[in-house]
């Protein structure tokens, strides 16, 4: 059996529905607003920094489940690493407004989970370490500049193969 130990840095960041919060916070309103919609977690991991099968399972109170985006940084000069979303397969649950800001065609229901993620090759120099506040802060960016992060994902993507 492969040893295990939870990190002690954020490597995992929930997103949250207004329902979930139990409050009305329109994460659209404000930068402030969509970051209450974020909750970090510390996920176990493996000798090789890879979550623990049940991990994502147990956070997203499913074993079916899938991702459903993957988008840069705001910061344009980021190519090496990338977050990824990850949402149940079917949930009868409301869409999750702040993930479908970077979900392109794919509208998340209920809670979803953003990692940091990149090419196999770049994972032993991974910082898998996830800031809420950078997140929202990238979130918001691609929100207010209108920027599709499908079309950011693509073009930042083929520019790392092409200078590999």
């Amino acid at each position: 059996m492969a040893a295990y130990q939870i990190p002690t840095e954020v490597n995992t960041m929930s997103v949250f529905t207004t329902e979930d919060l139990g409050y009305s916070c329109d994460p659209l309103q404000s930068r402030e607003n969509l970051r209450e919609h974020l909750d970090g977690a510390c996920l176990a991991v493996d000798d090789h920094k890879h979550f623990l099968k049940d991990e994502l399972a147990e956070l997203l109170n499913t074993p079916r489940y899938k991702r459903v985006a993957s988008f840069y940084d705001r910061d344009p000069s980021i190519f090496d690493w990338y977050y990824s979303v990850y949402a149940c397969e079917s949930c009868d649950g409301p869409t999750n407004t702040v993930a479908a800001i970077v979900c392109g065609q794919a509208t998340p229901k209920g809670q979803v989970v953003i990692v940091k993620d990149c090419p196999a090759h770049k994972w032993d120099c991974l910082k898998t370490g996830v800031d809420a506040d950078e997140v929202a802060k990238t979130l918001w960016y691609y929100h207010k500049s209108g920027v599709s992060a499908e079309a950011e994902f693509a073009e930042r993507t083929l520019l790392r193969i092409l200078s590999s």
